[in-house]
């Protein structure tokens, strides 16, 4: 079967856990989630990344990760999706350093566990 052609702005080269700016001062970056087997869609499903702070509930959900030299938390309840024509080009991949962290986190918000 023929792999579906790219609409008009998508970027192929997106990859699931490619970190990207935001223009949000609260979450400074997103991380993007999404398989990378659904890059023919226009959507990306990304989760906020936010400065840690001294207290964070329930680790497991919001995990923290070390980005650029700073500590950030994975909000990984205020998951969202967002055009893939917002995300440019990308800062980081936390596919190398913390792919089963995130998949744990995402896990734990849909299942419990």
């Amino acid at each position: 079967m023929a792999r579906p052609s790219l609409r008009c702005g998508q970027n192929p080269n997106m990859a699931q856990f490619d970190v990207y700016a935001t223009t949000y001062p609260d979450a400074p970056f997103v991380v993007q989630v999404q398989s990378d087997l659904l890059n023919i869609l226009a959507t990306r499903v990304v989760i906020p990344l936010k400065l840690a702070t001294d207290k964070q509930p329930l680790d497991r959900l919001h995990p923290t990760l070390d980005i650029q030299g700073q500590t950030y938390v994975l909000h990984t309840a205020e998951t969202a999706t967002v055009m893939a024509s917002v995300l440019k080009t990308p800062v980081a991949s936390l596919a190398p350093t913390h792919r089963q962290t995130i998949l744990d986190a995402v896990d734990f918000l849909l299942h419990g566990f």
